[in-house]
């Protein structure tokens, strides 16, 4: 498929490597968007993807952080270690994306592009002398090994008018007309290509890949994705040098892009599963404990073993925590009946080497 010149660059991609995908990736949101989920959960996970994200752009570039780390940046104020002033940069910036105005079509602006700069560069103290303007000096982009793969325009008026030409046909309404992740992958590359800060472009164009996705109703992907870039930097990285190579076929890093933004929603949609498993398995735990068909300890071990999400052995419960407060007084014989009379009520599977675990095909009615 070829498409129109998008400032200086012609470019195509293959649609029968994309289509495929493209669908696969509509279709896992169709089926996660029908999965239930209370409002309270999706907001404590938005914010771990918020900072899962701003741990994995600052891992990319080259600053080692957990989000662990991130959250606890989040949760206080206060002079910070060097290391960690890029971070709350990061932090700031993503805040900051919440702010913005994501009607549909959403334009993108320098003015927004800037700001996005001078937030993740700039805002909190940083090495960064002009956060927010464009590069005065030459630069070329280099692989991995250090060796030079593009030369970006050169100097700043070159800079300003490739800006100039690649905000105006990302605002087109060919462009506009895509589906959202290959325009967000799209504004991705392009702005990498062009390079046109001194520092930070990386970020910067993660951080306008998610908005072009939150415009969409897809900033959770954004998040998501920007996690998957930095668990799989090699590829990441080599994705974008073999699109430079290809002579303008965006196929390479608009594929990757894809099969990260699949495999990242696959995981959530497993996820979701997991949590309407656990909700269902506990309400006919209560139901049968209720009915009084299981007492109450063995209603506690199930719930027990609902969080432990891994096999157990009759020791574990006599000898291990969180199941020893529940058997320490008692017999080996009363833990051994209570394992046999939730396996007699199909609750646990009895597996080889004495090991027990949940019956999670319970509740396919198997």
């Amino acid at each position: 498929m070829t498409n129109q010149q998008l400032f200086s660059f012609d470019y195509t991609w293959r649609s029968s490597q994309l289509d495929p995908l493209l669908l696969q990736i509509d279709l896992t949101r169709e089926q996660l968007r029908e999965l239930p989920f209370p409002p309270r959960q999706a907001q404590v996970r938005a914010e771990e993807d918020l900072h899962a994200a701003v741990a994995a752009s600052a891992v990319i570039a080259g600053i080692q952080v957990q989000s662990e780390e991130v959250r606890a940046l989040a949760a206080r104020q206060g002079q910070d270690a060097p290391r960690l002033r890029e971070v709350r940069n990061l932090l700031a910036t993503y805040r900051f994306l919440a702010t913005v105005d994501l009607s549909t079509p959403f334009p993108v602006s320098e003015q927004l592009l800037c700001s996005l700069h001078r937030y993740c560069t700039g805002k909190n103290g940083s090495v960064h002398e002009h956060p927010g303007c464009y590069r005065t000096n030459p630069v070329h982009i280099r692989d991995r090994d250090g060796r030079p793969v593009h030369r970006p325009p050169q100097d700043h008026e070159a800079v300003v008018q490739a800006m100039r030409r690649f905000i105006h046909c990302l605002n087109t309404p060919h462009i506009q007309s895509l589906h959202p992740l290959l325009r967000a992958g799209l504004a991705h590359c392009h702005l990498c290509l062009i390079h046109p800060f001194e520092d930070g472009n990386g970020r910067v164009a993660r951080l306008l890949e998610t908005l072009v996705l939150g415009a969409a109703a897809m900033m959770d992907l954004g998040l998501m994705l920007t996690v998957r870039y930095s668990q799989h930097q090699d590829a990441y990285f080599q994705a974008f040098v073999q699109t430079l190579s290809r002579k303008n076929d965006w196929t390479p890093f608009l594929a990757f892009l894809l099969e990260q933004a699949l495999a990242a929603l696959r995981e959530r949609k497993d996820d979701r599963l997991a949590w309407v498993r656990r909700v269902v398995l506990e309400q006919y735990h209560a139901d049968l404990r209720k009915e009084k068909q299981i007492n109450d300890r063995q209603h506690a071990l199930l719930a027990l073993l609902v969080d432990w999400e891994r096999p157990v052995r009759l020791a574990d419960l006599l000898e291990r925590p969180p199941f020893f407060p529940l058997y320490r007084r008692l017999s080996t014989q009363t833990a051994r009946r209570d394992l046999a009379r939730l396996v007699a009520l199909g609750l646990l599977k009895q597996e080889e080497q004495g090991l027990y675990s949940l019956n999670l095909e319970l509740l396919l009615g198997h």
